[in-house]
């Protein structure tokens, strides 16, 4: 099976199966490579489908501790993920913030190649994953201001990751999704041709969607910060007195979004910035330091190690 990404375990020492479990709630009957693995303590669940211009993967997991799987990319890919059930938190391959999924939410995001760590906490956890490809991506965007500036922002930035904001699913999103489910499940009609008119309507949703939660105090305060980082003197106070936000109440709206803190996320960028600034120009952490908001080498070489840098 032709697969745009591979899964990583934490633990040579799983069982598989051939059948699906109990606990199972969307088998899929079209599935092309069904996947059932048990860690003991973990039992993970994926169903994989080709598609015309998708690859679609749906993952249940059931956990007892924080669960931590990787996913290898060869080449850069497009998703559309939805959060159905638990929460996730996905990281670059050294370790930066890239995102906190939420259950009952859904988002596009843009991956480099390159190994990407998933942390899931302790429950019951279940994500669908559908992998576009780019000329499908391109084709719809032409009408979609808001998937038009994601593409313009992949391609200018260059980064390892590109993520828009995680919406709200809602019932209109749920029901077109449980129309997928019942697709892929029983095969009625043209499974292809109703999928290509699912995600294109959930793709245009997104995109009324997204300029509502952009508007949202979190991201408010994350575009402000991804803007800022470099400054020096950036703090909450600067933040909260440029927005007219109340700090408290805006340090609790970002980590609750977020899961990571205002200032740990600024550490984030400023570090991960650093680093691609080293990494590509052969500078020395002397030479960047002040370039990206500190005011000593000793200051950006702390977090590096704490990064493991």
């Amino acid at each position: 099976m032709n697969r745009p990404y591979l899964l990583e375990y934490p633990s040579s020492s799983k069982r598989r199966s051939a059948s699906l479990p109990d606990w199972c709630q969307y088998p899929f009957a079209k599935a092309e490579e069904t996947e059932c693995l048990d860690f003991g303590s973990s039992a993970i669940v994926c169903q994989r489908l080709n598609l015309g211009p998708f690859h679609i993967e749906l993952f249940e997991l059931r956990t007892e501790r924080a669960f931590t799987m990787h996913y290898r990319l060869e080449s850069a890919q497009h998703f559309l993920f939805f959060m159905l059930k638990g929460s996730a938190d996905f990281r670059t391959p050294e370790g930066f913030f890239i995102s906190h999924a939420r259950q009952g939410h859904f988002s596009m995001s843009h991956n480099a190649a390159g190994q990407y760590p998933v942390t899931l906490p302790p429950g019951e956890h279940t994500a669908l994953n559908i992998c576009i490809k780019e000329s499908w991506m391109s084709f719809m965007a032409q009408d979609q201001p808001g998937i038009l500036d994601y593409l313009d922002t992949v391609s200018a930035r260059g980064l390892p990751c590109t993520i828009l904001p995680y919406c709200r699913m809602g019932l209109r999103v749920r029901r077109w999704m449980e129309k997928v489910h019942s697709g892929l499940s029983n095969g009625i009609g043209s499974t292809e041709a109703s999928l290509r008119l699912l995600i294109a309507r959930t793709i245009e949703w997104y995109g009324i969607l997204l300029r509502e939660r952009k508007q949202e105090p979190a991201y408010i305060v994350k575009e402000f910060v991804d803007a800022h980082f470099r400054q020096p003197g950036l703090s909450y106070k600067t933040v909260s007195g440029h927005l007219g936000l109340a700090e408290r109440s805006m340090r609790n709206q970002f980590k609750s979004e977020f899961n990571i803190s205002i200032w740990a996320y600024c550490i984030s960028l400023r570090v991960q910035t650093a680093h691609e600034l080293m990494k590509a120009n052969g500078l020395l952490a002397g030479e960047v330091f002040d370039l990206v908001g500190y005011s000593d080498e000793s200051s950006l070489r702390y977090h590096m190690r704490k990064f493991r840098l």
